[in-house]
């Protein structure tokens, strides 16, 4: 799956530097500006791969083994992969800061720490805009473990129960949205900032709000695990026609008709796109040909440190120009390009040094 975490963190990347440079042109009917803005369906696709590889192992397993121990070592895997790079570049952009000493500015590094920055709209964005979703990825990681933990209780943890299950769950976090974000003005009076009426920041950044697009990540590994493995002329189409129907929804007006209120990315539709992709795409060739290409892999190795990074160098990028009075906002394209080379070392360092290292001595210590 590295070649599609590359695609998932190059979309996010193309996001902010839309939005740094304001690059962007149309061409009839298609936007490109509009699509460049939508490469937030990346954190989508992370969404979607997150509940695909959380799932898989677990679909793996013989039903008497998913009873005795579904999830070993779970906890020591999730805190393996997500805490190093995390935690590090947090403590980086905590100290870049002007204001660490402050009160203020402790607890928000705090909340960041424990993943709970999400819950308030003052620190959803405050250190770095990408990691909100950062935190949503944690408290999903949650969610997953304690609904595995009851069908283990109740004693049914087939596949059905499983998708079941987190049907219920997601159907349950969308109803909580789409119910706070309705709510009427006469009942928000106990209702954090943020959750409900005109401003809902924190419900748009929330967990519930995004259940339903891990689910179909549970729902694809299901389907990987029941479907033939070789590679068919069907994946192909499938593969292709997913790209081109995001593609055109994307950048186009579309995206507009086909969103609804009180869901993202273009729910239900982009999402089981995305699906359908990821099924896809290890039985086509089309695929793997360009997945499996050796830049693109490594990309997908360092992706998860490349998504924390990318930002914070684009701004000291911009920065460092403005300095030297190089007119970067006049080649978007040069500045796109060293940005994400700056990245792309600092991702490196960080995999190489931090997160590679813990990992290998995690894999010792439960060998």
């Amino acid at each position: 799956m590295d070649g599609l975490r590359a695609l998932a963190c190059s979309l996010v990347f193309a996001v902010h530097w839309q939005q740094t440079t304001g690059v962007g042109r149309t061409f009839g009917p298609f936007d490109f500006k509009r699509l460049l803005l939508n490469g937030n369906t990346g954190v989508a696709l992370f969404m979607v791969l997150s509940g695909y590889l959380l799932s898989l192992p677990l679909y793996s397993m013989p039903i008497e083994q998913r009873l005795r121990r579904p999830l070993p070592h779970y906890w020591r895997n999730r805190a393996c992969r997500i805490l190093p790079a995390y935690w590090l570049c947090l403590l980086l952009l905590a100290l870049a800061s002007a204001n660490f000493r402050s009160p203020a500015h402790l607890l928000d590094v705090l909340l960041h720490a424990t993943f709970l920055h999400n819950f308030r709209p003052e620190t959803i964005y405050s250190i770095s805009s990408p990691f909100w979703a950062i935190a949503v990825f944690a408290q999903f990681y949650v969610v997953f473990y304690l609904v595995v933990v009851a069908l283990r209780v109740v004693g049914t943890i087939a596949d059905r129960a499983i998708v079941i299950a987190f049907f219920l769950v997601a159907v349950g976090g969308q109803g909580i949205a789409t119910a706070m974000f309705y709510l009427p003005s006469d009942m928000m009076l106990d209702v954090p900032d943020g959750w409900s009426g005109a401003n809902t920041i924190c419900l748009e950044h929330s967990l519930v709000i995004h259940l339903p697009i891990f689910w179909f990540g549970i729902v694809a590994g299901a389907i990987h695990r029941r479907l033939p493995k070789d590679h068919n002329f069907i994946a192909d189409v499938g593969i292709l026609t997913s790209v081109i129907l995001m593609v055109i929804i994307l950048g186009t007006d579309l995206d507009e008709h086909l969103q609804i209120e009180g869901t993202r990315y273009n729910f239900p539709i982009i999402p089981s796109l995305l699906a359908a992709a990821l099924v896809a795409t290890p039985r086509s060739r089309l695929a793997l040909a360009i997945v499996e290409m050796r830049a693109v892999r490594w990309l997908g190795v360092v992706s998860y440190a490349f998504y924390l990074f990318h930002l914070p160098a684009m701004e000291a990028m911009a920065r460092i120009a403005s300095e030297f009075q190089i007119p970067w906002q006049t080649h978007p394209l040069a500045f796109g390009i060293t940005t994400s080379a700056a990245t792309f070392v600092a991702s490196h360092l960080s995999y190489q040094l931090v997160e590679r290292p813990l990992q290998s001595r995690f894999r010792k210590s439960v060998a």
